[in-house]
């Protein structure tokens, strides 16, 4: 039967190995298939698929992440022998796929030691050439300086398993008792050479060895290497005259072992157009810094979906704005002001779709997951009755936050006004100013333009849909402005990754809808 083997390091009990055939497994704090009573890990942390010929795993919208060694967020990722996670302070180390073909060899059986990255080990630096005479010890190493030597890199863990591989003579890797292959003595002439800095007896001077490269650290990461013994460095047959030796520039080493992850599973900030990452903080601290700073933020993030998003809005309220302005010139008073009211309410009702369906749309390309407006109202009209209650009416109560909230949260009315309200208080200031100042800005020029038209033929046609073109172009920034000061209050007071948690929340929901 086919199986996959984990090897699960805990906080609070020692490490075990376990070979798992069942299709899914789940990752909990308390609760799951594996328990690992982690503070730092969720209720439903994450889980394991497996269909017998793919190990895939998924992150289910955890509070503190999943992450691999080198310290990339991950939230779908398919599982290699070697890969290792790291959930909370517990460690997930994949030894085996039976019978998976990978890059050790076609239909082989690849076995990884617990924190193990996949791939074959990196290459080791060359062998330092030393003129006749016996080896001598390295210099010492200035304090707190890495191991000299290169050997194959592995994850540093108590639990490793089996011999680290050496190069034996002749550049075959293979075993040898405590992990190394020794290099076999080699012919020395005679006679033999006082240690470095002896004084050297006549009539026979020391050789000067040549100078040893300077040690090089490991790459960046959590990775080191292995360090190499001196019974381990080999030395040149005799040669028949020596030169004089000469400075070894020090081989570089690569930055780390290579980790074959799909480009896709990795959560990183997606490229510039698809979503945009908060600056850390505005320019200065002073009010109008502050407002420019979530005015300009609010706009590049409408700025990618802007006319679409316009478009649809503008469509709705421009032909009823019209119609209004039609029946007050072809209509008794009476009849017309009857018709206005109607259509007052038609575009309330209208309101009820679009303010949700435009937010739902700004959330999905600020995250990175595309949709398009049609499919956003379209979710928004199958199920109205739950937007018109969870989603509009808190947006009405000073909800600047609603949107996000109802989508990414998943609250309903009474949570979404309270958590509204609590993220609106951690910068009330200048959210304040920067709702009503840039309102009163294009309310001043609104009214400006609207003397003018008054002046011109059919005035108020033409000041009807620029009313009403305005209207839709603020609806749109209004939803961008909400989306980023949303993730912007929660990175800087809350911290953590919540970009990262409102993808993996959604994006299940995403596959579902048509892509932008």
């Amino acid at each position: 039967m086919a199986s996959y083997t984990l090897h699960i390091q805990y906080v609070d009990r020692p490490a075990e190995t376990r070979t798992v055939t069942q299709p899914k497994l789940l990752i909990g704090r308390d609760a799951g298939d594996i328990i690992l009573h982690d503070s730092q890990v969720s209720g439903r942390h994450a889980e394991i698929l497996w269909d017998g010929s793919t190990l895939k795993f998924s992150d289910l919208g955890s509070t503190n992440g999943s992450f691999l060694l080198q310290g990339q967020r991950v939230a779908n990722l398919e599982l290699t022998p070697g890969i290792a996670l790291r959930l909370g302070n517990s460690l997930i180390t994949v030894q085996n796929i039976e019978g998976v073909a990978s890059s050790a060899g076609k239909g082989r059986t690849v076995i990884a030691a617990p924190g193990m990255v996949p791939g074959f080990p990196a290459p080791m630096k060359p062998a330092v050439a030393r003129p006749p005479g016996p080896v001598m010890p390295a210099p010492p190493a200035p304090a707190g300086a890495p191991p000299p030597g290169g050997g194959f890199a592995f994850a540093p863990t108590a639990q490793h398993q089996g011999p680290l591989l050496r190069p034996a003579p002749g550049g075959a890797p293979g075993p040898a008792p405590g992990g190394f292959a020794a290099a076999p003595p080699q012919p020395m002439p005679a006679p033999m050479t006082p240690p470095m800095g002896a004084p050297a007896p006549a009539p026979f001077p020391a050789p000067a060895p040549a100078p040893f490269p300077a040690p090089t650290p490991p790459g960046p990461g959590v990775f080191g290497a292995a360090p190499t013994p001196q019974s381990a460095i080999a030395t040149p047959p005799p040669q028949a005259a020596p030169t004089p030796p000469q400075p070894m520039a020090a081989a570089p080493m690569p930055s780390g072992p290579p980790v074959l992850v799909p480009e896709a599973a990795v959560s990183e900030v997606p490229p510039a157009g698809e979503a945009a990452a908060p600056a850390a903080s505005p320019a200065g601290n002073d009010l109008v810094s502050q407002v420019k700073f979530i005015l300009g933020e609010s706009w590049k993030v409408l700025q990618p979906v802007a006319a679409p998003a316009v478009a649809t809005v503008g469509a709705v309220l421009i032909p009823i704005g019209l119609l209004a302005q039609l029946g007050l010139l072809i209509l008794p008073l009476s009849l017309a002001g009857l018709l206005a009211g109607l259509l007052s309410l038609v575009q309330l009702a209208a309101m009820v779709i679009l303010f949700p369906s435009v937010g739902r749309f700004v959330l999905a390309s600020y995250l990175g997951q595309p949709i398009t407006i049609q499919a956003a109202v379209q979710q928004s009209i199958q199920k109205v009755a739950d937007v018109a209650v969870n989603c509009f009416v808190p947006g009405i109560v000073f909800g600047v936050f609603a949107a996000p909230i109802y989508f990414v949260e998943d609250k309903k009315i009474g949570a979404v006004i309270g958590r509204n309200f609590n993220l609106l208080g951690k910068e009330l200031v200048p959210i304040l100013a920067s709702v009503f100042g840039g309102g009163l800005a294009v309310g001043i020029a609104m009214t400006i333009l609207g003397i003018i038209l008054g002046f011109l033929p059919f005035g108020g046609l033409l000041n009807s849909i620029l009313v009403n073109g305005v209207m839709a172009f603020m609806i749109a920034f209004g939803a961008a402005l909400s989306v980023f000061l949303y993730f912007w209050v929660r990175r800087k007071h809350e911290g953590g990754d919540p970009e990262s948690e409102a993808r993996a929340r959604l994006g299940g929901e995403v596959a579902a809808l048509p892509s932008a």
